[in-house]
């Protein structure tokens, strides 16, 4: 393996590090503080907080299923060579939301402290 081969590879893998750290971290936030102090964020996951308080959605799920369409019109308007970091996020972040929903216990029950 030449040494530009193997720093490509070695930049690729620590996308792929980055990437499952800050889903792990954001899917953290949602759990400890955003989902049970009824804080909704922007964007998908605000929307699947909010569906969680008015209809018991999991969040998880409903981050997925937000997030697909949007994915797809991603794929399409930056074609191939772009999407699978973003798909492999797409698909981490929902998964660690329902990981950590049944292993971690909210922080703090006070919105401010939130």
């Amino acid at each position: 393996m030449t040494k530009k081969t193997r720093d490509k590879l070695r930049r690729e893998l620590m996308d792929y590090a980055g990437i499952f750290v800050g889903t792990n971290v954001a899917a953290l936030a949602l759990v400890w503080f955003l989902i049970p102090n009824r804080i909704a964020a922007g964007g998908v996951s605000g929307l699947a907080i909010i569906s969680y308080h008015l209809w018991q959605w999991p969040v998880g799920l409903v981050i997925f299923l937000l997030n697909t369409p949007l994915f797809l019109v991603y794929m399409h308007l930056f074609g191939p060579r772009y999407w699978v970091k973003s798909f492999f996020g797409a698909l981490l972040l929902p998964a660690a939301v329902a990981y950590w929903e049944g292993l971690a216990q909210p922080l703090t029950m006070d919105p401010l402290l939130a």
